[in-house]
């Protein structure tokens, strides 16, 4: 009788592992998750506020309200390429370097998380009309790891959520 539970577990766990590995390497490797809202503000306003890294605690979903633990600094210049913030969670460290800043236009930046052992390209749009359209999205390559393809499934709609709470509480600071 043990033998038989144990064989049908046993059967059970690989053709797990199985049904795992398959939908791994039939998802595709490379990802993106992006969002997007228009903000009744002027696009100089929005610009400065994705520009400034040391704004970003006041309007993402990343803050030390949210996540208690977050420890936050910053680096090189105070705006635009070369700025950095680096945070620590309690469990993991990250950075967002900005490489790339054309006023009132985009902004490109890259993440890094446990030293380079996740990295993504993330960027932001801005079309200036009635209103200012902000795109935010970032997206990279998960490679041949059918695990971590999977996972980037799982995570790009939480990384989604994250990135329209932030761009709700960046509308509902600069709109009057």
């Amino acid at each position: 009788m043990i033998q038989r539970v144990f064989r049908i577990v046993l059967v059970l766990v690989t053709a797990f592992i199985a049904a795992v590995l398959i939908g791994g390497f039939l998802t595709p490797s490379q990802w993106r998750s992006e969002t997007s809202i228009e903000i009744q503000a002027p696009v100089s306003k929005v610009f400065e506020q994705l520009n400034t890294l040391k704004n970003w605690p006041t309007w993402t979903a990343w803050n030390s309200e949210l996540y208690p633990e977050l420890q936050i600094g910053f680096s090189g210049p105070e705006s635009g390429e070369g700025a950095r913030y680096q945070w620590f969670d309690g469990a993991m460290h990250g950075e967002v370097a900005i490489h790339q800043s054309i006023a009132n236009e985009s902004l490109r930046y890259s993440v890094t998380m446990d030293e380079g052992e996740f990295e993504m390209d993330c960027g932001f749009d801005l079309v200036d009309g009635a209103s200012v359209g902000v795109s935010w999205a970032c997206w990279g390559e998960s490679g041949n790891n059918p695990v971590a393809r999977l996972m980037m499934k799982f995570y790009e709609p939480i990384m989604r959520k994250d990135f329209e709470i932030g761009l709700q509480q960046l509308k509902a600071k600069l709109e009057p």
